[in-house]
């Protein structure tokens, strides 16, 4: 092609002619970036240099396009559709999260402190002195591509002898619009407004318990490890949630041994992910303590914590 480009007996052909390099460097360019975004995908914890070659050849995309978006405006569209419809790994956001993530051992890290038990009244309030005390874990990051929510969940952790506790703040800008209808336990309250916490209780990265919430404050629950999914485990976990006009909160109570069938050591640790979902948004439906990248049962991308 070069040397076409170089004999071109006119301006028209030599556009042409330019046109059919660009639209082959992209697609090389993009081959290479899907061959590296499998790789990274494969591990929860890619090398360094993958991810520095992703994140260079994702600009050199996003600048290409950027550049070219006169001549590429339906490639470019295209592209968007299929980046978004087939949940390839393009996005920068998504490699520049994972070589921060590196340089801090590979994963997202809460210590949870033991309380004295009576401290906290399940009501949903997070009125209790013993929260603000707490280290704030921010779900706000898309679950595909890590990029950042305008719309702010924080979430908090202790524990005390019989039960661990989670409280979670979510902001929401259009309180008077949900709609929120599940009642009955066990029910689909991951299609609505809802709070999911994920403990892989084992640190195995396969086993996990599940517990859903929505705004109702109707829980479901299941767990799942290297047999299947097991729909009927039951928590007994207790939810209360409290409503205002520019947020909603939600406090769980999830008694010990039904997370491990016995007390928690302290020092023990166990994979962590505490997600939202806002089923009416339009970008950051699905956010995270610690991106999944695809779905959230991905027990391989949680992040940890640790008892103290």
């Amino acid at each position: 092609l070069q040397k076409a480009l170089d004999k071109s007996p006119n301006a028209n052909s030599s556009a042409r002619i330019k046109m059919l390099m660009n639209n082959l460097d992209l697609c090389r360019v993009t081959v290479e970036l899907n061959d590296l975004a499998q790789q990274i995908k494969k591990t929860d914890m890619p090398e360094i240099s993958l991810l520095e070659k992703a994140k260079s050849l994702a600009n050199w995309r996003i600048n290409f396009l950027k550049n070219n978006q006169n001549s590429f405006v339906e490639t470019q569209k295209r592209n968007m559709y299929n980046e978004k419809a087939f949940n390839l790994g393009f996005d920068l956001s998504v490699f520049e999260y994972m070589i921060g993530l590196s340089k801090v051992g590979g994963k997202r890290e809460i210590v949870c402190a033991k309380i004295d038990s009576g401290k906290i009244k399940i009501d949903g309030a997070l009125d209790e002195l013993v929260w603000q005390k707490l280290r704030v874990m921010n779900v706000d990051l898309d679950k595909d591509s890590g990029s950042v929510s305008e719309v702010k969940t924080s979430a908090y952790m202790c524990y005390d002898s019989s039960f661990l506790y989670v409280g979670v703040k979510c902001l929401e800008p259009t309180m008077s619009e949900i709609r929120d209808s599940v009642a009955e336990h066990d029910g689909p309250v991951w299609n609505e407004n809802d709070i999911e916490i994920f403990i892989d209780y084992k640190y195995n990265k396969i086993s996990f318990r599940q517990f859903l919430a929505n705004t109702l404050g109707t829980i479901s629950d299941f767990q799942k490890d290297d047999q299947g999914k097991d729909l009927n485990w039951e928590s007994q976990a207790i939810v209360k949630v409290n409503k205002e006009s520019d947020f909603w909160s939600m406090e769980i109570a999830i008694p010990l041994d039904s997370i491990t069938g016995d007390k928690i050591n302290t020092n023990t640790v166990m994979g962590l992910n505490i997600c939202r979902v806002r089923p009416f948004a339009v970008k950051n439906r699905y956010t995270c303590w610690a991106p999944t990248f695809g779905s959230f049962h991905e027990p391989a991308r949680f992040g940890k914590v640790v008892f103290r």
